[in-house]
């Protein structure tokens, strides 16, 4: 039974205690009554008292003496009622002082666990400050960014030519982003133009990037290279993946600024921790605004999930309704949060 029953069964018994015991004082008031009026009736009694009144007199006594004897009965009857419920509230309060001492006992120790997991938190989130911390003192002095563009002629599904994409406007708002930011000297892009599959290996094992942007046409689960007579060169999603995977040294991100590229992003994440990918068509405008956004922000030592929530902020602010393209992967034990490629304490 828990404290707050036993305490309201302590306080009924107790009632009924009290409603007894006011039972058995009215009870022996009336046997007293009853007591007095018989001696009184004993005294009146002399030798000259006439027998029509002695009649009168033994018959009252007689009745106070049944009167006496009914409130005795009643007295030790409500004597016993008093007893029996003194005995129960009496066991009521012993369980009741233990039910109290369980929950004291229980309560410290829900206590002592409560401190004991604040203490184990605070223990997790020192060794997590120190980790990151240590991840920030290895971050590298220079990170290097492989701007890919790939621009082949491509037809729609209608055969009609696709327009040829901006891809030099949005190099040069990397570029210029990035000279504006706290970190400039922290990032250098390199730039290969008309990529061939070829060409993508060479680049990485030069230069052998942090982060890789690949810029160009895009369809479904593949991303359109080019081939030596420039005409367009699929390359599907396991493929690419498969190219990252032979150069994961250093390389921590993967951008694929290209139309329906966000299974090719999820792919890569196999073999790295993040990449970004276009989940629909974008448009020159709404790629080159998230890329310039992008890099703006890594240049001031954000984090890549804030650099990519700042980007698609940008393409909203401009009036574009592409905002949710642009989609971020990431492996489960990572938190993109608290992934910075560029350390925050060194302002160039």
């Amino acid at each position: 039974m828990s404290v707050d029953s036993l305490r309201r069964e302590i306080a009924r018994l107790q009632t009924e205690i009290a409603d007894l015991k006011k039972k058995r004082a009215a009870e022996s008031s009336k046997k007293q009554k009853a007591n007095e009026r018989i001696l009184a009736i004993d005294k009146s009694i002399t030798k000259t008292t006439p027998s029509s009144s002695l009649k009168t007199k033994y018959s009252e006594m007689s009745r106070k003496e049944k009167e006496a004897a009914t409130c005795e009965g009643k007295i030790a009857d409500f004597d016993k009622k008093i007893a029996d419920k003194e005995n129960s509230c009496s066991t009521k309060k012993m369980a009741l002082e233990k039910e109290e001492q369980r929950e004291a006992t229980k309560k410290h120790s829900t206590e002592l666990k409560h401190e004991k997991d604040i203490t184990r938190e605070k223990q997790m989130q020192r060794v997590l400050q120190a980790q990151i911390s240590q991840k920030e003192k290895e971050l590298p002095i220079k990170i290097k960014v492989l701007f890919c563009s790939t621009n082949p002629t491509t037809v729609d599904d209608k055969g009609k030519e696709n327009p040829t994409l901006k891809l030099d406007r949005e190099v040069r708002e990397i570029e210029n982003r990035i000279r504006l930011s706290h970190h400039r000297d922290s990032i250098e892009v390199k730039s290969i133009w008309a990529v061939q599959i070829k060409d993508l290996f060479d680049a990485l094992n030069e230069h052998d990037p942090e982060i890789l942007h690949i810029s160009g046409h895009g369809n479904t689960d593949m991303i359109f290279f080019e081939d030596p007579q420039g005409n367009p060169k699929p390359v599907t999603s396991d493929a690419l993946s498969q190219i990252v995977s032979t150069m994961t040294r250093n390389l921590q991100l993967v951008v694929l600024n290209s139309c329906y590229s966000a299974g090719s992003a999820q792919a890569v994440i196999n073999y790295i921790s993040t990449a970004i990918g276009m989940a629909n068509s974008i448009s020159d405008e709404a790629a080159i605004i998230f890329a310039g956004q992008f890099y703006s922000a890594i240049g001031f030592g954000r984090s890549i999930q804030t650099a990519f929530d700042q980007a698609k902020t940008a393409i909203l602010a401009e009036g574009l309704s592409e905002d949710q393209t642009p989609q971020l992967f990431h492996i489960p034990d990572i938190n993109p949060n608290e992934l910075c490629l560029v350390k925050k304490g060194e302002v160039s």
